[in-house]
């Protein structure tokens, strides 16, 4: 192996230990980037803890830029696709534009390393990561996710990884999410992530990537000349398929469950998958009754804890949640309503709630962000803000369906208009796709660069 070609793998390998870092422990990042402790970062009078690990950013980037300037990128110099490149540069450009004036300086700093990881997983993903590693690094992340989230709610507790970023909730702690079915409450598994719906959302992602790899491309009539993704499957990933199923059902998301049943719904409209389906054979019969099976089973067993958490009327917890929904979506429109085009700062939803009840004399014992990522980032960025977001989330999975319409799309490059189309249905319940945090930031700078640098029949 020649010594680019080292260099090249040695930044895949360092890039992809970062990107699993940043989109594994959600809960408590710091606890793992912290070890060993090498010095700490006061800012804002917040401590922010650097270790050793964080050194393989620096690995990777030192890599990538030796191997740069020695023969440049492998495949060449990419802008990637102007439909993708422009709103995640104008985003990340009006998010740092409307972090001023300062409020807050910890807010600030959250902020720019926000927008730093989006641009810098962005572009290092259209450069340098194809999307199979991409594929293999949620793989692993599904996994670990999965494994741990069965344990949680097999125990109905933590299982010791506190080291990794679990937290310690019981049933019985207040604040836990939990499903309250005739006088019990069942804790929903969280995997190592901070909320059972980030989980879903994670594990949904992963899920539906997958796809692309495990669904055969051939179908009669489709163009056997356009490109295909890299390299072959490996098998370890059906065993990520299965975790990554354990984790979204065990999270007990409704958003996530929506949002993977209508993404599927898409990918198998767009690739013609009743065609693809050799639905005789002796072997998609076994599959068939396989997941028939599995899918009795867990209706036996979870049954009841669906049905509360799909609304049935006896649950207060349930009503209670729905309540605090509503009354957050009326909170954001009243922001946007008073600054529609500038929005209220980069950070500043709850400090401007904050700032309103103080002024007015209401009296709330806290806030929360809207769970709505269309109604936040209007709020805090204006209607342009919102409709970047939108731009973002919408390009991929309009040019896919665009493209459907001439015939079967691929289904390395149907899955992540699938990804695309799940960010767009999740977003309008939940705010954990709003790429301000490092972890949302890192997920979508990569999903975004992956689909800008696909090669795909899409013809752009």
């Amino acid at each position: 192996m020649s010594l680019n070609r080292r260099l090249l793998m040695g930044s895949r390998i360092s890039f992809s230990l970062v990107w699993g870092m940043l989109t594994l422990p959600i809960a408590r990042p710091l606890a793992l980037i912290g070890t060993p402790l090498l010095f700490d970062v006061i800012i804002g009078g917040t401590r922010y803890p650097v270790g050793a690990i964080m050194f393989l950013p620096l690995i990777a980037g030192t890599a990538t830029l030796i191997g740069w300037l020695r023969a440049g990128p492998p495949d060449g110099w990419r802008f990637g696709r102007p439909a993708m490149t422009v709103p995640v540069l104008a985003y990340g450009s009006l998010t740092l534009i409307r972090s001023w004036p300062i409020h807050d300086s910890t807010v600030l700093a959250e902020t720019v390393v926000g927008v730093l990881i989006l641009w810098g997983v962005y572009v290092y993903t259209v450069q340098n990561w194809p999307a199979k590693w991409l594929v293999r690094t949620v793989g692993v992340v599904a996994i670990v996710h999965g494994v741990v989230a069965a344990m949680q709610f097999v125990t109905q507790g933590p299982v010791g990884l506190a080291f990794f970023g679990e937290q310690a909730l019981e049933p019985q702690i207040r604040g836990a999410s939990v499903i309250e079915v005739a006088g019990r409450r069942w804790l929903r598994a969280y995997g190592l992530t901070a909320h059972p719906n980030l989980l879903g959302g994670l594990q949904a992602t992963a899920l539906l990537a997958f796809l692309g790899r495990l669904l055969p491309n051939t179908l009669p009539g489709m163009d056997q000349r356009q490109p295909a993704m890299e390299g072959r499957t490996p098998g370890w990933l059906w065993g990520a398929v299965v975790m990554a199923v354990v984790g979204l059902v065990l999270s007990f998301s409704r958003s996530a469950w929506l949002g993977t049943a209508l993404a599927t719904l898409y990918f198998a409209g767009v690739t013609r998958l009743r065609k693809r389906v050799r639905w005789r054979t002796s072997q998609t019969r076994w599959i068939l009754a396989g997941v028939g099976i599995l899918a009795a089973v867990a209706a036996i067993v979870l049954g009841p804890l669906v049905v509360a958490r799909l609304g049935h009327a006896g649950s207060i917890l349930e009503r209670n949640s729905v309540q605090e929904r509503i009354r957050d979506i009326g909170q954001a429109w009243m922001l946007m309503r008073n600054v529609p085009l500038t929005g209220v700062g980069s950070g500043y939803y709850t400090g401007a709630l904050w700032a309103w009840a103080n002024a007015t004399g209401q009296d709330y014992p806290a806030f929360q962000l809207v769970h709505n990522v269309p109604l936040l980032a209007g709020a805090e960025l204006g209607v342009p803000g919102m409709a970047l977001w939108f731009w973002i989330v919408s390009v991929p999975a309009v040019s896919v369906a665009l493209t459907a319409r001439k015939g079967p799309v691929r289904a390395e490059v149907a899955a992540w208009g699938a990804v695309f189309v799940l960010l767009w249905v999740v977003g309008m319940f939940d705010c954990y796709p709003y790429p301000r945090q490092f972890w949302s930031a890192s997920l979508i700078g990569a999903l975004c660069g992956v689909w800008a640098r696909t090669p795909s029949e899409l013809g752009t």
